[in-house]
């Protein structure tokens, strides 16, 4: 095997993947390439002294999913051919090898996002890398089993991508995922946001994949394929290694590892917190936060508890923690600000679901998260002159950072109805005439920053009537 074996192999050229599946070495090198793809997945992202299992659990997980799948390779195989196939466990130790051979895809993993885009961006890309690497991790073995069976593409892909996507949707029911916008009332913060539509997408649309796809991967087991052949799995050959492909993966191994010493100082203290948060030992986990800049930790993390993730009430409670900042003054304005805005979420995503709350509780976490808000931008719109009626919107926040509102009103869905843009810096307005809402109409709102052409979700305004002089007043808290 050349180096050149495996930039072929990962485009699905038929000879590379003959040549690694053939080869007794690609088992070894395969583990390698596994193990640099787990440092570049979690250099960053993991405390690795003291949770280096994250550097085994890739070639642990690999090891249980690819059993599956050929499992389902095999059986799909065997009752086309309407036999019996020798060699279960030797096949299934070179498609191992092969599948450990797409460990170079998952070396994107390894780009820190965080480090240079927005968070929204940079969510919104790590969603689009893991998708990118997924489809092309079945897409290639869809062509392995293609050219190794032998069956046509088409089949090859529904004996993999069918219990694929079944393991992935099996999968998000026991992954730790964030809440999702069913009803539309469910608010994320942007760097879960795209996380929260993927899953959604998933869920909604699974069942349907899996059914259809099922239905597909049933119906072609009643077509007879007397050449239907495990045998490309079984040709072993001895032949030779050369060096590139060992020191390729060595050398991505040691570039990972040198740029760890540069992100292991900053993992442990989000260890050290989150370690001492969920064992209730908040005023430590506080003096940990409070004596380090926010620069120390990993960029665009916050400690726990998430809101986002449905979190609130576990260890560590998000009322426990305010209680303890209230009773403190070293803890700086970053810190302060990280918890008003989970208080917040926390408070939104309870009325949205409807929760049965403690009013003291939520009272108290409410005077909290508008602490040190003010009002930045204060909006009207007015009715033509000689109409007396008019309307406006507050909006508060602590930072009143730079940034572009867009309202919607009208009786349909928020997106779906007329809209005026404004846009704000420094607390200066654009405003712009507008239409009386309707008793029935919904009064909605989405932000982004200046910077950025994420919008938030849409948001509706809870509608307050002066009886005074017909003005409807509505007051927003942003971040």
């Amino acid at each position: 095997m050349k180096l050149a074996t495996l930039f072929r192999y990962l485009i699905g050229q038929e000879n590379a993947i003959q040549k690694i599946a053939s080869s007794r070495y690609s088992l070894l090198i395969g583990f390698l390439f596994c193990l640099s793809a787990a440092l570049a997945r979690h250099y960053d992202g993991k405390y690795l002294l003291r949770e280096p299992w994250f550097l085994l659990a890739p070639a642990a997980a690999s090891i249980l999913t690819s059993a599956v799948l050929f499992v389902f390779i095999y059986l799909a195989t065997a009752i086309r051919a309407r036999s019996v196939l020798p060699g279960f466990a030797g096949s299934y130790l070179t498609f191992l090898g092969l599948y450990w051979m797409t460990g170079p895809l998952a070396w994107l993993y390894g780009i820190p996002y965080e480090r240079f885009l927005s968070e929204a961006d940079a969510a919104q890309m790590n969603v689009w890398t893991l998708e990118l690497v997924s489809l092309w991790r079945v897409l290639l073995i869809s062509r392995v089993v293609s050219v190794l069976t032998p069956c046509s593409f088409f089949a090859g892909f529904t004996k993999v991508g069918v219990p694929a996507f079944s393991l992935l949707y099996v999968a998000l029911f026991y992954a730790r995922m964030p809440l999702v916008n069913w009803m539309g009332g469910v608010n994320v913060p942007p760097s879960v946001a795209p996380v929260a539509s993927a899953y959604m997408s998933i869920t909604l649309f699974g069942p349907f994949v899996i059914l259809i796809g099922g239905i597909g991967w049933l119906v072609s087991l009643f077509v007879e394929d007397a050449a239907a052949t495990l045998e490309g799995f079984r040709i072993q050959r001895t032949g030779e290694i050369r060096r590139a492909l060992p020191i390729l993966g060595s050398a991505v191994i040691l570039a990972f590892t040198a740029v760890v010493p540069f992100t292991q100082r900053e993992q442990q203290l989000r260890y050290e917190v989150k370690t001492d948060l969920k064992n209730n030992q908040v005023e430590k986990a506080l003096t940990m936060l409070a004596t380090h800049d926010r620069k120390q930790f990993p960029p665009q993390w916050t400690p726990p508890p998430w809101p986002e993730y449905g979190e609130g009430e576990r260890n560590p409670s998000l009322m426990d923690i305010i209680k303890a900042l209230k009773t403190r003054s070293d803890a700086p304005e970053w810190v302060q600000s990280i918890y008003q805005e989970k208080a917040k979420l926390y408070l939104s995503n309870e009325r949205a679901a409807g929760t049965a709350s403690d009013m003291a509780r939520d009272s108290t976490l409410k005077k909290y998260a508008e602490a040190g808000a003010v009002p930045c931008l204060d909006a009207r719109w007015n009715l033509p002159p000689g109409q007396r009626w008019a309307f406006w919107i507050v909006f508060r926040s602590a930072s009143c950072a730079d940034f572009v509102i867009e309202t919607s009103i009208g009786p349909g869905v928020c997106g779906g109805n007329p809209t005026t843009e404004m846009r704000t810096w420094k607390g200066g307005v654009d405003s712009a005439q507008s239409t009386r809402p309707a008793q029935h109409d919904r009064v909605c709102y989405r932000t982004r920053s200046v910077d950025s052409n994420q919008w938030s979700q849409w948001q509706v305004l809870t509608r307050h009537v002066s009886p005074k002089d017909s003005v409807e007043t509505y007051e927003v808290m942003l971040p």
